[in-house]
């Protein structure tokens, strides 16, 4: 009899511990992402395009009957039922061939440990403060782990890890301690290979004459360039352009590169979608690929912009990236 009551007071006692810290906003936490498309040319290892999630949570620790310090770390755990993949520390096994799941902290680090009450520390995700709270940014990621991939769906319940304070509290508490993607996700195949990866525009010496006028907004002659791709058929494909904004926050206006002796001042660089629209730096937008497998020519163009700043002769370079997203 004794023993029987020993059994029941741990197991009470267990439930307890993962309970006892706030969270904001509350858990559990899921993002929803419902297809992602894998390219044959991403490498083995890599992150896939377009399943990246950031989770930011907050909250605090140490209440009635807790036993949480200051400087107790902040760990996660995996907690589907695939193992870790051999050669990719961190990355679990989602089911479907070719795929797996990784939960990357601030750091960069992947969080290498599975099942409730794992051992994460030397990848942990933070620490309490001294007042016992904690800030922590975690991201959720598909992992591509081989040339074959499966087209199937991914079960929500492979995608899960939980959060809490090493020994003691789970962060959200009453097993609500979690992330994950929402609902079954969609693996396929079909994606766009990127044709020409790095493009040079010259825009060529442009006089003061040349810009359809000296007020701010005024432009350059537009010169035409154009991103390749080769594309499966069917391919789902939005493209994103980044770069350092220009100080005016002209629409599709980067700022040129600063530090070279000689250079301009006065002016950046617009780059405009092929109806001639401005891009929105920094945001997607769908491109729709043949319905055949086959090449795919995306027309851009790119031109000086007069920003309002005093104008000066000189050298104006200027770099973007672009980044295909595939859903």
């Amino acid at each position: 009899m004794k023993m029987m009551i020993l059994l029941v007071c741990l197991v009470l006692f267990s439930g307890k511990l993962w309970a006892a810290c706030s969270t904001s906003p509350a858990m559990p936490q899921s993002w929803d992402l419902s297809s992602v498309a894998v390219t044959s040319s991403l490498p083995v290892g890599a992150d896939i395009p377009g399943s990246q999630h950031t989770f930011n949570v907050s909250g605090t620790c140490g209440t009635s009957g807790s036993n949480e310090l200051a400087g107790d770390p902040i760990i996660a755990c995996y907690y589907g039922t695939g193992a870790e993949i051999a050669g990719f520390p961190g990355v679990y096994s989602t089911g479907v061939e070719g795929i797996g799941i990784a939960l990357t902290n601030s750091s960069g680090q992947r969080v290498v440990g599975g099942g409730i009450g794992c051992d994460t520390r030397n990848t942990s995700l933070g620490s309490l403060d001294s007042s016992l709270s904690y800030q922590i940014a975690v991201t959720l990621s598909l992992v591509k782990t081989a040339n074959d991939i499966s087209d199937t769906a991914l079960q929500q319940s492979q995608t899960r890890f939980g959060l809490g304070v090493y020994g003691k509290s789970g962060i959200g508490g009453g097993g609500n301690n979690t992330l994950s993607y929402t609902g079954n996700i969609n693996i396929r195949t079909e994606s766009c290979d990127v044709l020409n990866n790095t493009i040079n525009v010259p825009l060529g010496t442009v006089t003061r004459g040349q810009f359809s006028s000296t007020s701010p907004g005024g432009v350059s002659p537009d010169v035409p360039f154009s991103i390749e791709l080769n594309c499966d058929a069917g391919a789902n494909v939005n493209i994103r352009i980044d770069g350092t904004a220009d100080d005016s926050l002209a629409a599709g206006v980067i700022k040129i590169s600063s530090g070279a002796e000689g250079q301009a001042t006065g002016v950046g660089i617009q780059i405009l979608k092929g109806d001639t629209s401005p891009v929105g730096i920094g945001q997607e937008w769908a491109i729709t690929p043949s319905a055949s497998e086959g090449n795919l020519s995306i027309p851009f163009f790119a031109r000086y912009y007069l920003n309002g700043q005093t104008l000066s002769s000189g050298s104006a370079n200027g770099t973007a990236t672009f980044t295909m997203i595939y859903y």
